[in-house]
């Protein structure tokens, strides 16, 4: 694995990545929503950075600074929430959790520790056992006595929270946190360079479960239909797509190919870096399907770019261990989602539509002696 050769570990990605690292679950993202707005605070007295949260808990942060009426507005969208645990009854130090998202389901869960979060504090727990036999829920014995209603209480596995371990970031929820960590970096350098773009940074909840937040904000057009979205993922590493050797450009996942269009202006944006030592994978990582996927099927222009994630899910080695992410990989990612934004800045018309516009004037220029030849 390459160090990066851009910036220190003190980079505003890696900065972001240790805040946003805060304890969540599917339906449990307080405190990275809270982490989000408070990392764009400082960006929010400025007129042409606006933050939103939709009802369904979706946000968005936005930068309109395009100069030119036609610019394509790029919309960029990760999720807040990683696969963990449901408080759904409690007796005293003993409760039962329903395990939502991709967590193993064997001995390695029993033998792994949980971290019970409530409003007020954070309580260690054993994981005692399977509470069904379709491995669906589990016991767990806290440490002390937890109050206050099931509701309000959720657990997360008992992992190491944030690391820099070079040339490794490793963390109990890389996935995906790095993709909230990368739209912030980008959103702050739009900013302070002043790029005459339109961006959005978009973070959705309970991805883990079945893209439930991603489909409220479809279904509700938090991002504009003329936007191009890039889906950020950390997704499982895979031949082409592996830890240390560059962002990927996910031409596709499970369920759907992406959008050549959009596919487009990462690739052409990757063709400008001339940053000594850049480089991106590129490959259809078909593993799962990812929101790039629903934001396609509900007719945007749509591809995605996913960081290589080592121990997935926190599948580790026979137990549970923390995810990790290359440096160098986030950094490439920075870099290549903020020159797409650069690139569009300059890019009147979007690639289909270039497309059109190029060939219809080459057809006006030759079509009188069509109609002669036919005639």
């Amino acid at each position: 694995m390459e160090k990066s050769p851009f910036t220190s570990h003190e980079t505003d990605v890696i900065r972001y990545l240790d805040i946003l690292s805060q304890p969540a679950s599917p339906f449990y993202e307080q405190n990275v929503m809270k982490a989000v707005k408070s990392i764009c605070k400082p960006f929010l007295d400025k007129p042409s950075v606006q933050y939103y949260q939709d009802r369904f808990g979706n946000i968005c942060v936005s930068f309109w600074n395009a100069s030119k009426p036609h610019t394509p507005c790029l919309a960029a969208a990760s999720h807040m929430d990683h696969p963990g645990y449901a408080i759904i009854e409690k007796d005293s130090c003993r409760l039962k959790a329903v395990i939502n998202g991709g967590l193993p389901r064997d001995e390695s869960l029993l033998e792994s520790k949980a971290l019970i979060i409530s409003p007020d504090e954070e309580v260690s727990a054993e994981i005692t056992g399977f509470a069904d036999d379709e491995k669906t829920s589990i016991w767990m014995v806290s440490e002390k006595e937890m109050t206050g209603n099931c509701r309000d209480l959720f657990a997360v596995p008992l992992l190491e929270r944030f690391l820099i371990d070079p040339p490794l970031i490793r963390g109990r929820a890389m996935d995906d946190l790095v993709g909230c960590a990368i739209q912030l970096a980008v959103l702050k350098r739009l900013v302070q360079d002043n790029i005459p773009v339109d961006y959005l940074a978009v973070f959705h909840r309970a991805e883990e479960v079945g893209l439930i937040g991603a489909q409220g904000a479809c279904s509700h057009q938090l991002i504009p239909k003329h936007a191009v979205v890039v889906s950020l993922e950390a997704s499982k590493t895979l031949e082409g797509a592996e830890s240390g050797s560059g962002i990927v450009i996910r031409t596709g996942d499970k369920l759907y190919q992406f959008d050549p269009n959009a596919q487009h202006i990462l690739e052409s944006a990757a063709a400008n870096i001339s940053s000594p030592g850049f480089r991106f994978q590129k490959r259809r990582m078909d593993g799962g399907t990812c929101e790039a996927s629903l934001y396609l099927a509900h007719g945007y222009e749509t591809t995605a770019l996913a960081v290589p994630l080592l121990n997935y899910h926190n599948h580790g080695n026979g137990k549970l261990e923390p995810e990790a992410v290359a440096i160098f990989d986030v950094n490439t990612g920075v870099e290549l989602l903020y020159q797409s934004c650069v690139f569009l800045a300059d890019y009147k018309y979007l690639p289909r539509n270039y497309a059109i516009q190029k060939f219809e004037s080459s057809f006006n220029e030759v079509r009188k002696y069509l109609f002669l030849m036919s005639s």
